[in-house]
């Protein structure tokens, strides 16, 4: 868990991809000129200064860049966007920098250059290690590239690595998943993520399920997929630390824990999405109107919208509903000193409903779900917000 709960994490958002998947509801654009590449990594350099110019100077404990696909930037690009934030913000010196990366067209050479950049923790959207599942999932490599990456992965000098996972696939047998699973494991990653998959109606695969093209599995199905995850992983050395995250010992995403434990971030690039003050904002989600406004700095920079203002209140749940997705729960002792709010008197009545149901445990201080929820926990999470 991160320490220093003043710490803050910053999200870099890069919206380009080949080709969009078929699942994907992230804010993405195809790369149809690698011009466009020059022409973003200068644009979030110019947002990089005008954000450190009113920054309160609270140190930066972890960088991630995310996308869209990050690793379609060069080596160079990377190290330019690091440069300039080590140059206008405080950055720990341990500080953690993830670069998510496609298992194609990337080789020793290019991560290695990576690596030298500052990235030091990749992840890999590997998803299935099952082709028939990657085309469905409309993805453009295969499982003989994944393999090649983690291996070019290691050669390159990666010691972190986190490989992501998808479960619930249409057709997806439990065969099907422990395969997936085995061959993840016997990478031997020291992160993994398993996401169950989630349509949003407007994405090409949840149009194909309103149109009875696709199947969804059935609910007992997928919960049978996250039982047997469970207990494989932790078979095999892995900490169920977060509802999706699987982890070796001491290998924990330390930007995604900042999530959790409602830490602030800042988030660069076109459709970054940012929290400080009790403010959830996220940048313009149309490229050109991002570039525009870089391009007009310093006559004023921000262009996009806010989502959510919180009141006092507002903020603590939010900070109960992030917590509680971690197995270790809350420490409701540190949650009193840090919110002033004691939850064991504002819960009462829910929390002696939802002991009594096995949804939830309260031990050595700590408030956790109990995991026979996690699989449910979005339906328990809702009850602390009603």
């Amino acid at each position: 868990m991160i320490n220093d709960l003043n710490s803050r994490g910053i999200y870099i958002h890069i919206p380009f991809c080949r080709a969009k998947c078929g699942y994907c509801d992230f804010y993405s654009v195809p790369l149809a000129d690698t011009d466009w590449l020059e022409k973003y990594t200068r644009g979030l350099a110019v947002e990089i200064e005008q954000r450190a110019s009113f920054y309160d100077g609270k140190p930066i404990r972890t960088i991630y860049l995310g996308g869209g696909t990050p690793s379609l930037l060069t080596p160079t690009q990377i190290e330019k966007l690091l440069t300039k934030l080590d140059q206008f913000f405080p950055l720990d010196s341990d500080i953690e920098v993830t670069m998510e990366a496609n298992p194609i067209n990337i080789g020793q050479h290019y991560l290695h250059d990576c690596h030298q950049a500052g990235i030091n923790r990749l992840s890999l959207g590997i998803q299935s290690f099952n082709d028939r599942e990657l085309r469905l999932l409309g993805r453009l490599h295969s499982a003989g590239d994944s393999e090649e990456a983690i291996l070019a992965a290691r050669a390159a000098g990666f010691s972190n690595i986190n490989l992501d996972l998808i479960y619930g696939i249409p057709g997806q047998t439990t065969e099907d998943w422990i395969f997936n699973l085995s061959r993840a494991v016997q990478a031997d990653p020291q992160h993994l993520s398993l996401y169950l998959l989630q349509l949003e109606p407007h994405t090409p695969m949840g149009r194909r399920v309103d149109q009875d093209q696709l199947t969804m599995l059935e609910d007992e199905q997928e919960y049978q997929l996250y039982q047997i995850s469970r207990e494989l992983l932790a078979e095999k050395g892995y900490h169920h630390y977060e509802i999706s995250n699987f982890a070796r010992p001491g290998r924990e995403c330390q930007h995604n824990l900042l999530y959790w434990q409602s830490c602030e971030y800042l988030g660069l690039g076109a459709g970054a999405v940012s929290f400080m003050n009790r403010v959830r904002y996220r940048n313009t989600v149309d490229l050109g109107r991002y570039l525009g406004a870089c391009a007009d700095y310093p006559g004023g920079f921000w262009q996009g919208e806010i989502l959510e203002e919180m009141d006092e209140r507002q903020r603590w749940v939010d900070a109960v509903l992030l917590g509680l997705r971690t197995t270790q729960g809350i420490n409701m002792a540190d949650f009193q000193r840090r919110f002033g709010v004691d939850l064991s008197q504002e819960y009462a009545e829910l929390l002696n409903e939802l002991l009594a149901g096995g949804f939830i445990n309260i031990k050595d201080g700590y408030l956790h779900l109990a995991p026979s929820a996690y699989f449910i926990s979005n339906q328990v999470l809702y009850r602390f917000i009603a």
